[in-house]
């Protein structure tokens, strides 16, 4: 049973590995990260008139190793066509139950890396219930733990829990993490009830079987400047609510969230125009934002104008210990660390884990 009470899911994109990176270990060993590996750096293999681009996630999966060093890790892969490559379609290919995700995975534990890994899922696969629980059987040789992660929309989480539970061995413990993904604010209701059904359906099935769950979702938008006012708002966290009326039913459930980075990714997206800097604060249940045009401005100054804002919002958490806290108030003074976007989107996911771990009394 997995003695941890906070997940969050981190894909393996620039931000977020930097957020992780500025905690420490102690805060790392607080919570469950949910590593969920996206494609590499594009490399062109061919020419410059006849281009040839591969994926690898080698230099990704070294970053891994490098920030999760002596940390406990879920180890899965996305299933976002968006972060997706061949490379990564490959260790979805069923053949010989899975053997190019299940030998990763053993190589890595050999490395040092401490993880949980995840199963995985092909329903294009004739051989399905064959190849899965080949999967399984050899996962849980040799991990002491696995994890099954479910979109909170996928109908194949009940059969796969059957499939699971005539094979799983023993001595094995199960992490389920029901992911609701992106919730609109306004309805958090309706997932939180259908999570309930979720549970009660897979908890019918595993019987008497332990096993750990995690209820992860969240409501932080997309694109801020759809819904947000344009100087400045504050968005309540109610992947705090739909949580809490899970917890109701199922007290046992575990809290799990993205760190406050929603998970429909607009990294494609080209500012042709610059963007407009701005600067987020992560409370315990809400998060505010200033923001600036540039105008003839440096962005560097913009940063440093937005920063003085947030840090003058009486509710600036200025006495929380965070790496992202001290960023804000850094810039505040005209000292940017940085007028890159990437890196304000770090600064407010670390915070946000901060204040998670604190308002869960970890």
């Amino acid at each position: 049973m997995m003695d941890k009470k906070y997940s969050v899911i981190v894909k393996t994109g620039d931000s977020e590995l930097r957020a992780i990176e500025n905690l420490s270990k102690e805060v790392l060993n607080k919570i469950l990260p949910v590593v969920e590996l996206t494609r590499g750096r594009a490399k062109n293999t061919g020419t410059k008139e006849a281009p040839k681009f591969i994926y690898p996630y080698d230099a990704k999966l070294r970053r891994v190793k490098e920030v999760f060093e002596d940390v406990q890790i879920a180890l899965d892969v996305t299933s976002d066509e968006g972060l997706s490559s061949k490379e990564i379609d490959d260790l979805f290919d069923y053949s010989n139950g899975y053997a190019n995700w299940t030998s990763l995975l053993n190589d890595l534990s050999l490395k040092g890396l401490n993880l949980i890994p995840s199963i995985l899922r092909n329903y294009h696969d004739e051989n399905f219930e064959e190849n899965f629980i080949g999967q399984v059987c050899s996962l849980s040789e040799s991990f002491s733990e696995v994890m099954y992660r479910c979109a909170l929309e996928d109908e194949g989480a009940v059969d796969d829990m059957q499939l699971i539970c005539e094979c799983l061995n023993e001595r094995c413990n199960l992490l389920i993490i029901i992911d609701c993904g992106w919730v609109a604010p306004a309805s958090y209701k309706d997932p939180a009830n259908v999570c309930i059904d979720r549970i009660q359906q897979l908890k019918e099935i595993l019987g008497d079987r332990q096993c750990s769950i995690v209820v992860c979702s969240t409501t932080f938008p997309n694109n801020v400047s759809e819904i947000g006012d344009d100087r400045s708002d504050t968005f309540d966290l109610k992947e705090i609510d739909l949580y809490e009326l899970v917890e109701v039913k199922y007290p046992e459930v575990i809290y799990g969230d993205y760190g406050s980075i929603n998970p429909v990714r607009n990294d494609q997206i080209v500012m042709a125009r610059g963007w407009i800097p701005r600067i987020d604060v992560a409370l315990k249940d809400k998060i505010y934002y200033y923001r600036e045009r540039r105008g003839s401005r440096l962005y560097s100054d913009t940063y440093t104008y937005v920063a003085k804002e947030a840090v003058s919002d009486k509710r600036f958490p200025s006495s929380v210990k965070a790496w992202g806290i001290s960023q804000i108030k850094k810039c505040a003074l005209g000292d940017a660390p940085s007028a890159s976007p990437s890196f304000w989107i770090s600064v407010r996911m670390s915070t946000h884990i901060i204040q998670q771990i604190n308002r869960l009394g970890l």
